[in-house]
């Protein structure tokens, strides 16, 4: 998969990877990564922001609001209490389109339809082989309905 990078010279590029969750439970291995990544990409910036930390903490909140504004890379996964994602919504809203690929995982569904990679996009309706397999599954009514009836 080929992203598009921010413009310039070798020297000034810069590659931001914006990653939220819901806790600190990534964070060590993160920090691990990042120190890999670093020496393979000097021009990198890998954050990380946890729900547990951001909520209820308006500066902790602004910075990661604002890492996701200029982020090129943006990974969220699992936020699904409104608390944590509801405060992020509109920001992960308005980079989507902007950004080289936002993949949002594991979290409420309003959030995983933000997902854009390439040619996926989770906002649009499903087609070809997924609209089939979908309709395969039948609907939530079929299957309360067959409970009923066995």
């Amino acid at each position: 998969m080929t992203f598009k990078l921010k413009q310039g010279t070798q020297q000034d590029i810069t590659t931001r990877v914006v990653i939220v969750t819901m806790d600190t439970h990534l964070n060590s291995a993160v920090d691990r990564a990042r120190v890999g990544l670093k020496r393979l990409m000097p021009h990198l910036s890998l954050t990380i922001h946890s729900a547990s930390e951001f909520a209820g903490n308006p500066e902790m909140l602004a910075q990661c609001r604002e890492d996701i504004a200029h982020g090129d890379i943006i990974i969220v996964t699992m936020l699904f209490l409104e608390d944590h994602f509801l405060p992020l919504m509109d920001a992960l809203q308005a980079r989507r389109d902007h950004c080289s690929a936002m993949v949002c995982a594991m979290s409420a569904g309003e959030v995983v339809k933000l997902t854009r990679l390439g040619k996926l996009d989770m906002s649009k309706p499903a087609s070809g082989p997924m609209a089939f397999l979908k309709k395969l599954r039948g609907s939530p009514k079929d299957d309360s309905e067959k409970a009923a009836a066995g």
